[in-house]
């Protein structure tokens, strides 16, 4: 079987950087767009 504990963990400590990650695209994409849309 698998050991959840430690799956949970790696899981829990690997997830902030991707959160940050995509925050900072999804922040840099939406201003391109903006900028791209203003007239």
């Amino acid at each position: 079987m698998f050991e959840w504990g430690a799956l949970m963990a790696g899981a829990l400590f690997g997830s902030p950087p991707v959160v940050i990650l995509h925050s900072f695209f999804v922040d840099c994409y939406v201003s391109s767009m903006t900028g791209a849309v203003k007239e």
